[in-house]
């Protein structure tokens, strides 16, 4: 579950900011991660939401997106999104 590991990451990454910026408050939080991370949205945010608790980024709004993988291929030059997580080289 590394999801809990990204999330203490990103509130101590936070909450630094926020000490610096001298701010009172956290309102919303910007996320995006690559597709690939294989993060489960649900979890990442219950377990960013334990590691705010009781800080200034407690009722942050979080605001998620996943970015899909984009490649190209060398053999015909195709631009081609990966709808899996996983890549098979042929």
């Amino acid at each position: 579950m590394h999801e809990l590991r990204i999330a203490e990451d990103l509130s101590a990454i936070v909450l630094e900011a926020a000490g610096n910026a001298k701010l009172e408050k956290v309102s919303k939080v910007n996320i995006i991660f690559g597709q690939m991370i294989q993060i489960v949205p649900d979890i990442f945010e219950f377990a960013f939401r334990e590691c705010v608790r009781e800080t200034i980024a407690e009722n942050a709004k979080i605001s998620m997106e996943i970015m899909p993988v984009k490649m190209k291929c060398r053999g015909c030059g195709n631009d081609f999104s990966v709808k899996e997580d996983r890549l098979i080289w042929k």
